[in-house]
Formats: C-alpha cells, sequence, structure tokens
C-alpha cells in the first residue's frame, strides 16, 4: 500500500506482515505479490503518495493492524496524499 517518492513513483507494496500477499480479482484468487516493506518498517516522511487497497475485506484488515492505522495516520497529519 504506496508509492516511494522517487522519479516516476516506483510503487513499493506495503503490508501488515511479511511476505507475499494474495491478490484478488473481485473473488477469485489471483496472483501473490512480495511485500517490499512491513508497515511495521516503514517512514510515512519516504513516500510521496499512498494509495490503500479497495473492497471491504481490506479495509477491515487493515483498520484491525495497529501500525497501519498509525501509518496512514501520520499520512494525513504530514499531508501525503491519500487515495
Amino acid at each position: 500500500m504506496g508509492c516511494r517518492a522517487a522519479p516516476g513513483g516506483e510503487p513499493v507494496l506495503l503490508a501488515p506482515d511479511a511476505g507475499d500477499v494474495q491478490c484478488f480479482q473481485h473473488l477469485d484468487r489471483a496472483d501473490t505479490a512480495p511485500v517490499d516493506v512491513t508497515v511495521h518498517e516503514a517512514r510515512a516522511a519516504d513516500y510521496g503518495a499512498l494509495v490503500l487497497p479497495g473492497g471491504v475485506a481490506n479495509a477491515d484488515q487493515l483498520r484491525l493492524d495497529d501500525d497501519a492505522v498509525q501509518f496512514v495516520r501520520t499520512c494525513f497529519e504530514t499531508q501525503v496524499p491519500v487515495a
């Protein structure tokens, strides 16, 4: 969940846990993707924007993770664009 502040906006996958995340196409399993940085390790100041995943399940999982909530809160407080 996020884009590193780099020329061209290099995307970086942030997640609560290290390893791979399961992607979905609607309700069907799709590809997996490796996590670049855990939310616990990430610093909002290192990113030029934050893109949060859509859907009900994604939001429910993220709002239950204290590190994810704090990261998003810090993005808003420091005016990192959030979509």
